[in-house]
Formats: structure tokens, sequence, C-alpha cells
């Protein structure tokens, strides 16, 4: 065991020594972690984990898509795994999103509705090529009616129907808040 004093007495010679050598110093503080940095990239090379900086997303195995169920019949049609549609027929939410002609209606929403047995509501806002090619199979299902804002109107929406006037809810916004709703 080291005595105090001892310890005292060599701290004080190791700062005169240092203060003899300020370049020997100087030259640690650069060297030493220069020297430990390039230890350590040497011996963590084994443990280096692949960078996620654009993500850690890849395509499922087979594996796993028929543990998530969705080589069905029913469903949102997602994709297709050789000649079986990729179909989630569960009560989660899908979002499609994509540029405008990268497939989404031909892929995704066109499939669906034909294979798709309960109600649904489809906006087409531009043509009616969702409408015009899966209505018939789907009248067999039940009615169904098309709303195409673009295109001469086969059902119609009055939105000043929603107004409510002279009723509490009533509000001087309300004709302002469908305005937006239907232009933006």
């Amino acid at each position: 065991m080291v005595a105090p004093l001892d310890l005292i007495q060599s701290v004080s010679q190791l700062g005169q020594w240092a203060q003899a050598h300020p370049w020997t110093v100087m030259g640690g503080f650069v060297a030493v972690p220069i020297a430990v940095g390039t230890l350590g990239l040497l011996l963590g090379r084994g443990r280096h984990t692949r960078p996620e900086t654009f993500g850690s997303a890849r395509w499922s195995t087979s594996r796993e898509i028929r543990r998530a169920g969705l080589l069905r019949t029913r469903g949102v049609v997602l994709g297709r795994l050789d000649r079986a549609y990729l179909c989630d027929d569960s009560d989660r939410h899908v979002l499609l999103v994509g540029p405008t002609r990268s497939g989404k209606g031909i892929g995704v929403i066109i499939p669906t509705l034909l294979v798709w047995r309960e109600s649904a509501l489809v906006l087409d806002a531009k043509n009616g090529e969702n409408y015009d090619i899966s209505a018939a199979w789907r009248r067999l299902l039940g009615p169904v009616y098309a709303f195409t804002p673009m295109q001469g109107p086969q059902t119609r929406i009055n939105v000043l129907d929603t107004v409510r006037l002279k009723t509490p809810q009533a509000s001087p916004l309300e004709p302002y808040k469908i305005k937006n709703s239907t232009t933006y």
C-alpha cells in the first residue's frame, strides 16, 4: 500500500517532469486517443453490425409470409408470391402510397375490389377506372354506386344537406368547412 505522502510526492514529481517536457505530454494527449481508437476498431471488427442508415427493411421469407397468414384468397391484395396472391384479411389498416402511374390501381386496388366480398367505399376522383373494371363483378355481391366527381355523376351527394341550420350545433363556419373538405 502506498502511503498518502508518497502518492503526493509522486504526483508532484510527475508535474515537474511534465513541465520540463511539454512536447512529450502534448504528443501523449494526441497519440493515446489515436492508439486506443485504432485498437478498438481492430478488436471490435467482428462485432460490427450492419448500419441502418437507410433502414432495415427487407423482403419477407416464405415462412414469414405463411406465419403472417397472408396466403389467403380474401382480403386486401398486397402482392403475389409465385402463383399465390398475398391477401391481408385482418382488421389492420393498409396504407397505399405511390406516385401517379406507379401501378397502385392495377396492382392493388382493382384486384382487391375483385376478391373483397364486403362493402367498399372507393373514391376514384379522376376517371372512374376502378368502377368501370370492377362494377359488373361487384353487382353480383350487392348494389354498386359510382361517385366520380370528374365524370358525369351517376350518384350524387349534396354537401349542403349537411349544413345544420337553426340547431344548437349550427355554426357560421360550416359552409366554409364543407367547401374546404370538397376542394382540398
